[in-house]
């Protein structure tokens, strides 16, 4: 019996893997071209974060900000 549960955790390892990707192909190909199609707004997004974050840095309301967020995400834990 306990041959069996190595071989079939064996098996499972190396191919779980695969088998999530394929399950997950559709979403992956999706998304992707939802990216592709708003590219432009996605990186237009990504500068105003960037620029808002480096005002934040600049004026030194970073550290209060992450004071702020400390809160809400203090009780968060990974499921792993």
């Amino acid at each position: 019996m306990a041959r069996t549960c190595f071989v079939t955790a064996h098996c499972l390892g190396p191919g779980l893997p695969f088998v999530l990707l394929a399950v997950s192909a559709r979403w992956a190909v999706t998304t992707a071209g939802w990216l592709k199609r708003h590219t432009r707004a996605v990186q237009l997004a990504g500068g105003v974060l960037l620029l808002a974050v480096g005002a934040l840095l600049v004026t030194g309301l970073w550290g209060e900000v992450i004071i702020w967020l400390r809160g809400p995400i203090s009780g968060f834990s990974t499921p792993l």
